[in-house]
């Protein structure tokens, strides 16, 4: 080629910079969240409950929460509390991602942990950004020697995105976002570095985008009066979706008292209509959804502010059913408080009351029952649990049987002196030598009891010491979180006679739930508790044994709970018995299906005896006798056969 020859294709430079003005002059397209998440969203099938195309009509609902994040709508808050399986994610991360795509400036997201934020960029953000070929264009790519695409921080063209975890402080110092996302606020601590909660700080950071910041926050709630979302949610014109019945068309909230079933069977769950009680299938949920609207409840007390209530119970057809939430609850009150919680908090969306971790002692006065026998006949073993005072023993004996189903079988006070020889003589005529009579007409000894050591520990030692073959057993309760229920025991000395005692230390913070939520029970079977009806039961027992309730406090600014006498008075040892009485169980360790059988046996036995009218061959010494009744239930004992 001529180098000389003339170059006729040149690029007009005054025309380029006309051209990249012009474009700069241009303001963003109008688009709405929803517009933008339906024309560019692809849903992960990795993460989401459905890969694919966003599309809004599958949960209807979302639509005007993401119009209020949009920058054209004056609200400046927007706070969601829901459950599980309704989408509250992908809310976030279409309102993070058009942000991205449209040049939303500065944006902040918290995570309750610093791992839990990397977490989320490695599973919902970074995935987005990978399936969303308008943010490949826009946001920074990953170098090893570039900051502007890392694990915690994405460059965008017009802004950026941090993620940083509450247990932080750091994160949220010093800077100015106009976009924070709050993610399960109720995981965060409540005190970030002594600079006040998360909701308090993100606010602060905003305050140089007085007129154009937007806070989202999200969360499972957690306890009634100690849940920040909760809190922040009663500030604001508390909005529920309201959804009609396809047949009355009454507008109304979808809440678990409306959902029925006929016992035994999940699968017949239904809605009940408030106004006409129309039995609403679950397949109308959609058509129900698509016809909903947001209605407010209450009067906002902070201007520009908007809260949003969901539960689960509103989750499109194919992620979380009806039938599962039945299925749930029923497993949730068979597994007691924790997993109850858990259900409440993440399926209904709403604060588990933590005073309803106490029972009523009334209910309880007003089922108590006859029984036939002093011991029913599903009753398999006896235990008892002796709580130790300066002038008495206060002792409570416990049968149980298959699924630790109970029976309060009696309940007395012995008036001594524990550091006299006589109080023990005294325990001895009930630990030792006390039958009860059995519905099947045989007397059942007490197999195993806990002793309290916490007053006159060197006696109770000495007691246990010289009884262990007797598997009554030395205990002494640890109260706080995370201790098992009975702990390895470890020896002691008993004094100047130098015997050896073994201590079990309880958790009695995790007996106490365990009790109560099975004095909830209404429906017998296992966990159930049966009360006689007698004067040992009266109501100082019930009041004694319903005393107590687990209450949320701060410690060193960390939520924490425990179990508080609430009864005036402050008398709980009905309780505390009941608490050893079931560690004598754990220890005791039966093989159920053993005891079970030789149930049968002694019946059957005792059957044939009764219509046997021949002459019975002579009885065994008493002594062969006893030490045979003694050594049964030992014989039944897991691990020893």
């Amino acid at each position: 080629m001529n180098s000389t020859a003339p170059i006729l294709e040149l690029a007009d430079g005054a025309e380029v910079v006309r051209r990249a003005w012009r474009d700069g002059l241009r303001p963003d397209p109008r688009i709405s969240n929803v517009e933008w998440a339906e024309k560019h969203r692809i849903l992960p099938g990795k993460t989401a409950a459905e890969g694919g195309p966003f599309r809004v009509s599958r949960t209807p609902y979302v639509r005007e929460i993401m119009e209020k994040l949009n920058p054209d709508d004056p609200t400046h808050e927007v706070w969601l509390i829901a459950g599980g399986q309704v989408g509250k994610t992908t809310i976030a991360e279409n309102w993070i991602g058009r942000l991205m795509d449209t040049a939303g400036g500065p944006c902040l997201a918290v995570r309750p942990t610093l791992d839990s934020a990397a977490g989320w960029n490695r599973q919902r953000i970074q995935p987005m950004i990978e399936s969303t070929p308008t943010l490949l264009e826009k946001v920074a790519v990953a170098r090893s020697r570039d900051g502007g695409n890392t694990l915690l921080f994405k460059d965008f063209v017009g802004g950026y995105l941090r993620m940083i975890g509450a247990n932080s402080a750091s994160g949220l110092k010093s800077s100015s976002e106009k976009n924070v996302y709050l993610d399960e606020l109720d995981e965060m601590p409540p005190d970030i570095g002594g600079q006040g909660p998360a909701i308090d700080l993100a606010r602060v950071r905003t305050r140089t985008f007085k007129q154009t910041y937007k806070i989202f926050g999200t969360s499972t709630p957690t306890i009634r009066g100690a849940s920040p979302i909760e809190t922040v949610f009663l500030e604001t014109n508390q909005k529920y979706f309201h959804v009609p019945c396809p047949r009355c068309g009454e507008l109304q909230v979808i809440r678990w008292e409306n959902i029925r079933w006929d016992q035994g069977d999940p699968s017949s769950v239904h809605l009940v209509c408030v106004t006409c009680e129309e039995q609403i299938a679950e397949h109308r949920k959609t058509w129900m959804l698509d016809h909903g609207d947001w209605i407010a409840t209450a009067e906002a007390k902070r201007p520009l502010v908007e809260g949003y209530h969901l539960s689960g119970l509103y989750s499109p057809i194919g992620w979380y059913s009806w039938k599962d939430a039945v299925e749930d609850h029923l497993d949730a009150k068979r597994k007691g408080r924790e997993t109850r919680k858990t259900w409440v908090n993440t399926v209904l969306a709403e604060t588990f009351e933590e005073g309803g971790d106490g029972a009523d002692s009334e209910l309880l006065i007003r089922r108590t029952e006859k029984y036939p026998a002093e011991v029913p006949a599903k009753c398999l073993v006896l235990t008892a649990g002796v709580d130790v005072h300066k002038d008495r023993f206060e002792l409570e004996v416990v049968g149980y049987g298959i699924g630790e189903e109970s029976w309060g079988i009696d309940y007395r006070v012995i008036q001594c002196n524990p550091l006299e020889i006589e109080a023990w003589q005294a325990l001895d005529d009930v630990l030792l030598m006390q039958k009860y009579r059995h519905e099947h007409g045989d007397l059942m000894p007490i197999s195993a009891a806990c002793v309290d050591s916490g007053y006159s520990t060197q006696q109770v030692y000495a007691y246990t010491a010289r009884r262990a073959a007797r598997n009554i057993f030395a205990i002494k309760g640890m109260a706080g979180s995370g201790h098992p229920i009975v702990e390895a025991g470890k020896q002691r000395k008993t004094g100047r006679n130098a015997e050896t005692a073994k201590l079990f230390t309880l958790g009695v913070d995790a007996i106490k739930g365990l009790i109560y939520s099975r004095l909830r029970l209404l429906e017998e079977g296992p966990g159930y508790c049966h009360f006689p009806q007698s004067d040992a039961y009266g109501v100082e027992y019930f009041q004694m044994l319903c005393a107590e309730k687990r209450l949320p406090r701060y410690s060193k600014g960390r939520l924490t709970y425990e179990w508080r006498v609430v009864r005036p008075g402050g008398r709980n040892e009905s309780l505390d018995a009941r608490v050893y009485s079931y560690a004598a169980l754990q220890l005791l360790n039966p093989v159920w299906s053993a005891l079970r059988k030789r149930r049968r046996e002694i019946q059957e036995q005792l059957a044939a005896a009764k219509d046997d009218q021949v002459e019975r061959p002579p009885k065994k010494p008493r002594r062969e006798r006893l030490a045979a009744r003694e050594n049964f239930v030992n014989k039944y004992r897991k691990g020893r056969r």
